[in-house]
């Protein structure tokens, strides 16, 4: 993947998602319900459920297991899963309005030798997923990952905080996208997607329907990382690293 391959696994991650249901069942309301929540219930409701999921043995047990499978755990770290919920016609709210930025998982001071995995809970058609841009996976993109601290980001914001903080710092691309290809994901219920952490990504409007469920984490296999192994990494200003909050 560090050469910008998409690898996609189906049904790999049907363990995790079936892990993951049955914790969140005690947390989380039925997926048809989410949109009609107030705003306020809702990122509670999100909040509650994405501490629960990041610290569930059981979630943690069948991560361990599908990377064990898939790549090995020897000398690999792995931060805490993170429950992803976009809601219809969520993008026009100012405060999702980050959610919806082209970034790369780079600029947040993340590893170029990182792996995203990514699954949904559920069928996903393209329209309802994200995209990627490949062709800016070698290419420098403008961008103001300069401006993003990650000792500030993990005091101040952090990734598991749901509610809005006015002065945090969402690192995107600046600028129009139009003239770059645009490759889209569709996936059934625990199919898998693993890709660098260089890829430049965004994640789509969802205009109507139900919301969108999916579980993602990321990897570190820790000698590529010793040995500056990884992506190309042509654009990316952040400060700090986020390899601290791994896990083995």
């Amino acid at each position: 993947a560090y050469g910008g391959e998409l690898l996609f696994f189906p049904k790999a991650a049907l363990g995790l998602i079936e892990a993951a249901r049955a914790v969140l069942a005690t947390t989380l309301p039925p997926r048809e319900s989410l949109a009609g929540l107030e705003n306020s219930a809702f990122l509670q409701h999100l909040e509650r459920s994405r501490r629960v999921l990041a610290d569930d043995k059981r979630v943690l047990r069948a991560l361990r297991a599908l990377v064990a499978t898939l790549h090995g755990l020897e000398e690999t770290v792995f931060d805490p899963p993170r429950l992803r919920v976009i809601l219809p016609r969520g993008h026009h709210l100012a405060a999702a309005a980050p959610v919806y930025f082209a970034h790369r998982d780079t600029w947040y001071a993340n590893p170029r030798c990182q792996l995203n995995w990514w699954t949904p809970f559920h069928r996903v058609e393209t329209h309802q997923t994200f995209v990627f841009y490949p062709e800016a996976f070698e290419t420098p993109v403008p961008n103001d990952s300069q401006r993003f601290d990650y000792e500030r980001w993990r005091t101040e914001v952090g990734f598991a905080n749901s509610n809005p903080v006015p002065e945090a710092v969402y690192p995107r691309a600046l600028g129009s996208l139009a003239q770059l290809q645009r490759k889209g994901v569709e996936a059934d219920a625990g199919d898998l997607l693993v890709f660098s952490a260089a890829h430049l990504h965004q994640t789509l409007p969802l205009e109507d329907g139900p919301p969108r469920l999916s579980i993602d984490f990321r990897t570190v296999y820790y000698p590529d990382h010793q040995a500056g192994r990884g992506a190309p990494d042509p654009d990316n200003h952040s400060r700090g690293s986020t390899l601290g909050e791994y896990l083995k």
